[in-house]
């Protein structure tokens, strides 16, 4: 990792997906090429990990950005807003169907909320 790399967003088979500066999303993929997915992005990382939680599969690069879960295809294209969330999203995974995230709210304990996936 380079020297004032933020922490990775994301990890699939073919790349491996990070902020070099908090606004835009990079792939970098196993031959060491760089493509700029996503600009002007507003990442809120956690104040405990420094990280923005994020899922990736073949198409998708899903992360939580303030209370909301967006995707952008992983190859690069449009944002899309899949969840506004009235808490703060703390993790991410999914599966073939399924998109599941942990919730926080003030006061409460958390919440395993899920969503279907589109393709």
């Amino acid at each position: 990792m380079r020297c004032g790399m933020s922490p990775t967003r994301g990890v699939s088979n073919e790349s491996l997906f990070y902020t070099p500066e908090g606004s835009s999303i990079v792939r970098r993929d196993s031959a060491g090429q760089e493509t700029t997915i996503l600009e002007g992005a507003a990442l809120a990382t956690r104040p405990y990990s420094g990280q923005v939680p994020a899922w990736v599969d073949e198409a998708w690069l899903n992360y939580a950005q303030a209370n909301a879960l967006l995707r952008v295809p992983s190859v690069g294209g449009s944002l899309e807003v899949l969840v506004e969330s009235t808490g703060i999203v703390e993790a991410i995974s999914g599966d073939a169907c399924n998109l599941y995230w942990l919730e926080t709210s003030s006061p409460g304990p958390a919440a395993l909320m899920v969503r279907a996936i589109e393709p």
